[in-house]
C-alpha cells in the first residue's frame, strides 16, 4: 500500500547573486533575520536545528533533514500535532538551488499539507506568504548583501472582514492620507503619505487583492514593505505587516515603526495581551 501524501506547492525564483550567498541566506540565522524573521539560530549538518522568532510571538524550530551545501536543504517542522489537523507527512520545506552566469535559480518545496478543509488556510496563508519572504531575499541578496537590517514587525487581530480592513488600512484613516495605490500590479510605481507625514514611494513587488501586497520602498533607502491578511481557525482573521530596512539608523526605523503601529491600532484596537500571542502557535507549525 502506498503511504498517502499530503498537499505541496512550490515556488522557483531566480537570485542575481552567488550560490554560496543564497545558502547562507537560508542556513545563517544573522543572515535570515536580514529577510526573514526578528530572530533565529542555525545548527549546521543534518540533525540541526532552526529556531525561528517572527516576533509578537510567532515562533517555529525546524530540524534540518538534508544538507548538501549550495544543492539541497531539507528542514522539517518540530512540534505538537494540532487537535483534528493530523497530515500524514510533517510540514517540510526543500530548497534546490542552482547556479549558472552569475544567477542561482532557486526551487523550493513546502509539503506536508492535510487534504481536509482545515488545512485550506495553512495551505493559502503560506502559499502567498512565501512570495512576499522570497521577494525580500532576492531584493536583501541583490540589493543589501551583507547589510544588517532594522526592521518594523506587527499583527494585529481584525474584527472586520480582510476586503473591510484592506480599505480601512489603504484609507486617509489608515496608511494612505495622500497619493493612491489605484494601480497595484507588479513593477507599477506607488506613492503614498500617511497622516504622520512618512512618505512610501517606490516599485509594487507583488499584490493579491485583499490578501497580500509587497513593495520595494525607494523612499525608505530601498526598503520591502510586506502586508498579508492571514486567518487563523477559531481566532478570526489578522494582518501582518512587516518592514525590512538596510542602512537606516535603528532609532530612525523605531520611530518610523511606532508612528506605524500607532495608525494600525488606532483602525483595529486590540486587546489587553500582545496582539498576536494568542495565534501564534497556530500559525507557526
Amino acid at each position: 500500500m502506498t503511504e498517502k501524501k499530503g498537499r505541496s506547492y512550490q515556488k522557483k525564483f531566480e537570485v542575481a547573486a552567488p550560490v554560496e550567498a543564497v545558502w547562507k541566506a537560508i542556513t545563517d540565522g544573522e543572515e535570515m533575520t536580514r529577510w526573514f524573521c526578528q530572530e533565529a539560530s542555525c545548527e549546521p549538518g543534518a540533525g540541526g536545528l532552526q529556531h525561528i522568532d517572527w516576533g509578537g510571538g510567532a515562533k517555529a524550530t525546524h530540524m534540518v533533514k538534508v544538507w548538501e551545501p549550495g544543492v539541497h536543504l531539507r528542514t522539517e517542522a518540530v512540534g505538537p500535532e494540532r487537535p483534528g489537523m493530523s497530515a500524514a507527512e510533517p510540514y517540510a520545506i526543500d530548497w534546490y538551488l542552482e547556479h549558472e552566469g552569475g544567477i542561482t535559480r532557486v526551487r523550493m518545496v513546502a509539503s506536508g499539507f492535510g487534504e481536509g478543509p482545515e488545512w485550506d488556510h495553512e495551505y493559502d496563508g503560506t502559499f502567498h506568504g512565501w512570495d512576499n519572504f522570497h521577494k525580500t531575499m532576492k531584493h536583501y541578496l541583490e540589493h543589501h548583501r551583507g547589510q544588517a537590517s532594522a526592521n518594523v514587525v506587527l499583527y494585529a487581530m481584525l474584527s472586520v472582514p480582510p476586503a473591510e480592513a484592506w480599505s480601512r488600512l489603504m484609507s486617509p484613516e489608515g496608511l494612505v492620507k495622500k497619493g493612491g495605490l489605484d494601480v497595484l500590479t507588479k513593477g507599477a510605481p506607488f506613492r503614498f503619505e500617511t497622516s504622520h507625514g512618512d512618505v512610501f514611494a517606490g516599485v509594487v513587488l507583488n499584490f493579491v487583492p485583499a490578501k497580500t501586497f509587497s513593495a520595494m520602498v525607494e523612499s525608505l533607502n530601498k526598503a520591502v514593505l510586506n502586508l498579508e491578511m492571514c486567518i487563523v481557525p477559531g481566532k478570526g482573521h489578522f494582518l501582518y505587516l512587516s518592514l525590512n530596512t538596510w542602512g537606516m539608523p535603528k532609532a530612525e526605523v523605531e520611530a518610523l515603526g511606532a508612528r506605524i503601529k500607532a495608525i494600525v491600532y488606532g483602525l483595529f484596537p486590540q486587546g489587553t495581551e500582545a496582539p498576536f500571542s494568542a495565534c501564534a502557535a497556530d500559525l507557526t507549525q
